[in-house]
């Protein structure tokens, strides 16, 4: 026989397909076409072949006995796989288990956007999905809700805000927003720190190194002329005046100087040694633990060495290539 080998749960699957296509009449048991198909899509979009416990799942069309599935008057009316190892993300095919009453998915591995069909779920009454990797929560206030939990995951306001109202509704904390920056600028320079969260009332403060910085209260910050006292780890603290109990943090910024002064300090050391100093006329504190702009014919501006006068000093033998290193030289 030529091509693949389909597994049993996949050639179970695909027949079923068939079935759905050709034969509407056919008895699905205890639970009917639809909610059976949906069931299906949602085992291969969240890797069932590998959850803790599939037991029955694919193996017949009747559902009944499938691990996590609760079935009433032929109707699929919960689906209960918290901490399964579940995998993915949730397909648009669930919304169309219509009859489902509890939708139980916490402390597994899913991720992405909850799907918008699920708030077509009329008699939804609890939706349990906390500790997941979740980034986006539809609007589900027209649904009959008395439980909805989604803490631990990765949302923000605009997915809170539309429904703070929904009994039972618990939130905090979510995951840290944005992404972890390391970045190194030159004295001097500027720079703008930002952070991008959804929500119509928001509020921020920044933070260096735990503390807050007075009147850094926008989405931005800015850093003009950074000098060495700029330099630690910043980090937005975002709260909303609708969802009131969750305070949203932004991953670190870490801004470091380009320690210039010293990469100067050096090429100094190498000038004197290679056009040699120790018989230099004037060679007052090169070489000391003195500041730069104390040796002999050194000018510093802005922590950099501007100007080097060593005219008619007896200074003899070759120019080091590290004199490039002092690029603010005019």
């Amino acid at each position: 026989m030529s091509g693949k080998i389909i597994s049993g749960k996949k050639a179970l699957y695909s027949c079923l397909l068939v079935l759905a296509l050709y034969l509407p009449c056919f008895s699905w048991g205890p639970a009917n076409e639809r909610d059976s198909l949906a069931l299906i899509a949602f085992y291969y979009s969240t890797d069932g072949d590998n959850w803790k416990d599939n037991t029955y799942w694919l193996d017949s069309v009747h559902v009944t006995g499938w691990y996590g599935i609760d079935v009433h008057a032929g109707q699929v009316i919960e689906i209960d796989l918290s901490n399964n190892n579940l995998n993915g993300s949730i397909p648009t095919e669930i919304g169309n288990i219509r009859y489902l009453k509890f939708l139980l998915l916490s402390n597994n591995n899913l991720s992405g956007a909850i799907p918008d069909t699920l708030a077509s779920l009329s008699r939804l009454e609890h939706l349990i999905i906390s500790d997941n990797n979740f980034n986006s929560l539809p609007n589900l206030s027209s649904l009959p809700l008395s439980k909805l939990e989604v803490q631990n995951n990765q949302l923000t306001f605009e997915d809170l805000e539309y429904n703070i109202n929904i009994p039972g509704f618990l939130y905090a904390p979510q995951d840290s927003v944005g992404r972890t920056v390391d970045t190194t600028i030159a004295f001097g320079d500027d720079i703008v720190l930002s952070v991008n969260v959804g929500g119509t009332a928001n509020q921020y403060q920044w933070m260096k190194d735990g503390t807050d910085i007075e009147g850094a209260s926008a989405s931005t910050y800015t850093i003009s002329s950074a000098d060495v006292s700029d330099a630690g780890a910043y980090i937005c603290k975002i709260t909303n005046s609708i969802v009131n109990d969750l305070t949203l943090y932004s991953r670190q910024f870490k801004l470091q100087l380009k320690d210039f002064f010293e990469s100067d300090s050096l090429a100094l050391v190498v000038l004197y040694n290679s056009c040699g100093g120790d018989n230099w006329t004037n060679k007052t504190n090169w070489l000391s633990a003195q500041p730069l702009s104390t040796w002999y014919g050194v000018t510093v501006y802005g922590n950099r060495v501007a100007r080097l006068d060593l005219e008619n000093n007896n200074l003899a033998g070759a120019i080091p290539k590290e004199i490039g290193e002092l690029t603010e030289l005019t």
